[in-house]
């Protein structure tokens, strides 16, 4: 059972992931609408995309295995937090206006962002792996504190997506000073001796030696097969960011970074009311029914929004319809990854856990990258976007279908 101990280990990590997650949401405006401005290309935003999420795809597994491996694994978050607020200085002081014409600086630009995500990993697998260690492989108590931290996770995002679009208007990159200041105050609300002294005395993390690609091949089936669903679903699902930066910017033109930080917050809402749901009925409905109806969700509403963006229509109407969909995909989003959370921290060995989300992640990162990169690349061109929502909608099906059959397969002897 938790203990008040326990409760105020979780209060001081929420603190510290709601932190980072406010400064996500600055990122996610004020980096790809610096990059679409100073380098006048929609490959620019998308540029952007790919080296945010590129460290999703190289480093969740050699996150993860440090996160296992390491015994103090605090004294990684607490660099992290300092190397993170160092380099977000150095952004926001960026000489943005020269961007243009060197391809250094470009390059530099780039690297900082890609170094960010790195450390933005190290946090993330740290809380990841520390909740089961502390509360136990119960489904309902992991679903109940996965949602409490989705929860105020989403708070904290959709209150930087609401200022992201200002910020970036006033200040631009310099925005970013105000995500390393919340990085370092949180760091003094993050009570990480509290979590080595739970760790030494219930020894609740013991060493794993057993090799990466050995684990691979020994994971539970419903695992695997939700390691190959991913692919397919995000593939189709996880473009749509490029989709509405394209669209914002016709329909918009200079209002496009509000607008679109407006619907991006709108997103994060109705997470927050998906999660609430889990939270409500966690004691009745098992996470891998939530999953399902998430992964069917997505899917079809995606499909909607792809079709609806080829529509011309009144600027009104559409940015009230696009509003309504994406609220409608927020809702779904927490009951797919909230509950997927439970089911590997529920199924999977506390010391190996690190390295099968690390792996999962990386898999699902790579799908969205490679969509972002290829969609970008189709609609700048032009190149088959009447025939876009089809193809998509076919893939995600497939993809939705098989993930379905991943988390509703019962195991003969799970691994607990």
């Amino acid at each position: 059972m938790p203990t008040e101990r326990s409760h105020r280990i979780l209060r001081g990590m929420i603190a510290l992931l709601m932190a980072r997650i406010f400064g996500d949401s600055l990122e996610a405006v004020v980096l790809p609408w610096s990059a679409l401005t100073m380098l006048e290309s929609l490959m620019g935003a998308a540029g952007v995309f790919v080296v945010q999420n590129l460290p999703w795809v190289f480093m969740p597994t050699l996150a993860g295995y440090l996160i296992d491996k390491v015994t103090r694994k605090t004294r990684i978050v607490v660099a992290s937090v300092f190397g993170q607020s160092a380099l977000l200085v150095v952004l926001a002081l960026f000489p943005i206006d020269y961007l243009h014409d060197n391809i250094v600086l470009i390059l530099s630009f780039f690297l900082i962002i890609f170094i960010i995500g790195i450390f933005d990993n190290l946090i993330d697998y740290y809380v990841t792996v520390t909740i089961p260690a502390i509360i136990g492989k119960d489904p309902q108590k992991l679903q109940e504190v996965n949602s409490k931290i989705s929860i105020w996770s989403r708070l904290s995002r959709i209150t930087g997506f609401l200022l992201a679009g200002p910020l970036a208007i006033l200040f631009g990159l310099k925005a970013l000073l105000i995500d390393a200041l919340l990085l370092i105050t949180s760091l003094a609300l993050f009570q990480a001796y509290m979590y080595e002294l739970t760790i030494s005395e219930t020894g609740a993390i013991k060493p794993e030696n057993r090799q990466t690609y050995r684990l691979l091949i020994r994971l539970p089936k419903f695992a695997k097969m939700l390691l190959i669903s991913v692919i397919p679903f995000n593939f189709a699902v996880g473009s749509w960011r490029i989709i509405m930066i394209n669209y914002m910017n016709i329909w918009f033109q200079a209002l496009g970074k509000a607008m679109y930080a407006f619907t991006n917050a709108v997103l994060v809402v109705s997470g927050i009311a998906g999660s609430l749901l889990i939270l409500r009925y966690r004691m009745r409905v098992k996470p891998e029914r939530f999953v399902c109806i998430g992964l069917l969700g997505q899917v079809v509403f995606v499909a909607l929004l792809y079709v609806l963006s080829l529509i011309p229509a009144d600027l009104l109407v559409a940015f009230i319809v696009v509003s309504a969909i994406v609220s409608i995909l927020g809702f779904m989003n927490p009951l797919i990854n909230v509950s997927l959370n439970s089911i590997f921290q529920s199924r999977i060995d506390t010391r190996a856990l690190g390295r099968v989300k690390g792996i999962f992640d990386s898999v699902a990162t790579t799908a969205i990258m490679v969509s972002g990169v290829i969609t970008a690349y189709l609609l700048e061109c032009s190149i088959l976007n009447s025939y876009i929502p089809l193809v998509y909608s076919l893939i995600g099906l497939c993809g939705a279908l098989l993930g379905i059959r991943a988390v509703t397969l019962r195991e003969e002897n799970p691994r607990k």
